[in-house]
């Protein structure tokens, strides 16, 4: 799983598989990078985010992409999801972002479109299409803007 976060300009390269499972060193290294950069709060991801992930990428990989994830947000702090709730249309109160149980990401060269099909495809929860991202979360199962 190849990731850029756009915040912070960090790339990371994780393997969060071993034949024996989820590692969980990984799992730490992902942790720290989705974590609220603005306050440098880091907390567990659902582990089902980052496998979802790993599985968009790969089979945008197999439809012949070259897709490079750029992760825009994943976990959020109350305090933070507040403020953007202020800024911006879309954020919900009570966003799984705080439970880190989200995150929001584009593939450059691979069309919204298709990156909204490949994240419902894996059929992880809740998928939202938006302009220029999509997220994804591991809630229950329902879609919205350009993913309904």
């Amino acid at each position: 799983l190849v990731m850029l976060n756009i915040n912070t300009n960090e790339k990371i390269s994780l393997k969060p598989m071993t034949p024996s499972g989820i590692d969980a060193k990984e799992l730490k290294r992902a942790n720290y990078f989705m974590r609220d950069w603005r306050l440098n709060e880091v907390k567990p991801i659902d582990p089902n985010i980052i496998l979802g992930l790993l599985e968009i990428q790969q089979n945008a990989r197999r439809k012949g992409f070259n897709p490079e994830i750029q992760f825009l947000s994943g976990y959020r702090s109350e305090a933070t999801n507040t403020m953007l709730r202020k800024k911006t249309n879309g954020v919900a109160a009570n966003s799984l972002h705080i439970q880190a149980k989200a995150v929001d990401f584009s593939m450059p060269g691979v069309p919204i479109n298709e990156t909204i099909l490949l994240a419902k495809a894996i059929s992880i929860g809740g998928v939202g299409g938006y302009n220029n991202f999509v997220h994804i979360d591991s809630g229950r199962q329902r879609y919205w803007g350009s993913a309904a």
